[in-house]
């Protein structure tokens, strides 16, 4: 028997906050990223700032194909802000004893990065950050939320304010 497995799921004007709340400080970026952008998690977690030119994001789909997003002002304003974040990561850090441990500026190429380090993966801390939030987690339940619902809510959002359904299907 065929099943029909189809979800419709997006996160709601009122869950949207509620579940960057919940939230990690190192994965409230990558959720707003997938909320503005429509991008894989695992897009996002090979983003490079060097991916980022005349306000585009140039990135490789699963099959190897290249195409760009716009970058929005709210992305804009995400990536000022984690660039502004990496500039005061001194006097932050501690050793075993407590003293203070010096660190230039972090240099990484990726956009997303935990301790310096490029994040690879996010799965637990989606999990907790979705539970903490009231949401359920999960495929396994037909209203259970997966990373790939904040790709079906940006698409949901676009065509509620009237994006044509083919801009939506070439940003996707």
């Amino acid at each position: 028997l065929k099943v029909d497995n189809t979800r419709e799921l997006y996160l709601t004007p009122d869950e949207i906050p509620r579940l960057l709340d919940a939230c990690p400080v190192h994965m409230k970026g990558i959720v707003k990223c997938a909320m503005f952008t429509g991008l894989r998690v695992s897009d996002i977690l090979k983003l490079k700032w060097s991916h980022i030119r005349d306000d585009q994001i140039y990135v490789s789909d699963t099959g190897g194909a290249k195409y760009n997003i716009p970058v929005s002002q709210p992305l804009e304003e995400l990536f000022e802000q984690i660039k502004e974040s990496r500039k005061h990561i001194n006097g932050n850090v501690v050793d075993l004893r407590g003293n203070p441990i010096e660190r230039s500026g972090e240099k990484s190429e990726y956009i997303f990065t935990y301790n310096g380090k490029p994040i690879g993966y996010i799965r637990t801390a989606f999990r907790s950050a979705c539970e903490r939030a009231g949401l359920v987690y999960g495929r396994d339940d037909p209203n259970g939320v997966t990373f790939h619902t904040l790709r079906h809510t940006y698409g949901t959002y676009l065509a509620r304010q009237g994006t044509h359904m083919r801009t939506i299907q070439e940003l996707m």
